[in-house]
C-alpha cells in the first residue's frame, strides 16, 4: 500500500469509528420544562368556579411536561411540593388532596418541583351552610297528658 493510500485508509477507519461512537452515545437527559395542575374531579354544582366547603376534600392532579416532548402524571410528589397561599383557607392533607380550612376566602393553589412552578388554580373557600334541619323533641306528652298532671 502506499502512503497516500494509508494515509486515505487511516481518514476512512477513524470516520467509521467515530460515526459508530455516536450510534452509541447515550441518550440526553429529559429536563422537566413544564407543570400543569388539574382538579381532578370537577363538581362545581351550577358555580362557574371551583368552590370548597371548609372540612371537605378536593383532588388535584399535576402533568409533567418534559423536553422530549413527553408528559405524565408526576406521581412522586411530596405535601412540601404543593402549595396554598394561605394555610387558614386551605392546605394538603395529603399530595394533591386539598382541604377547606375554618376561614373562608379565595385560595390560590400551586406546585413547585425541580424549580419549576405551576400554573395556579384559585378555589373559593367557603364556611359549611346548612342545608336541612330536623327537629327532634325529647320526650313527647300529649295535651290530654297534660291536663291529668
Amino acid at each position: 500500500m502506499s502512503i497516500i493510500s494509508k494515509h486515505v485508509f487511516s481518514k476512512i477507519v477513524l470516520l467509521y469509528l467515530m460515526l459508530l461512537q455516536g450510534c452509541h452515545s447515550e441518550e440526553l437527559p429529559t429536563k422537566l420544562e413544564r407543570i400543569d395542575i388539574s382538579v381532578s374531579s370537577i363538581k362545581t354544582q351550577g358555580i362557574s368556579q371551583l368552590t370548597l366547603t371548609a372540612g371537605n376534600q378536593l383532588a388535584l392532579t399535576a402533568v409533567g411536561y418534559y423536553s422530549d416532548g413527553s408528559s405524565h402524571i408526576l406521581t412522586d410528589l411530596t405535601v412540601d411540593d404543593w402549595h396554598t397561599n394561605d394555610k387558614k383557607v386551605g392546605f394538603f392533607s395529603a399530595p394533591g388532596i386539598l382541604t377547606g380550612a375554618s376561614t373562608p376566602d379565595l385560595l390560590s393553589v400551586n406546585v413547585i418541583k425541580e424549580g419549576i412552578t405551576s400554573n395556579n388554580i384559585y378555589v373559593n373557600v367557603t364556611a359549611a351552610i346548612i342545608t336541612d334541619i330536623t327537629v327532634t323533641p325529647s320526650s313527647f306528652l300529649s295535651s290530654k297528658a297534660k291536663r291529668n298532671n
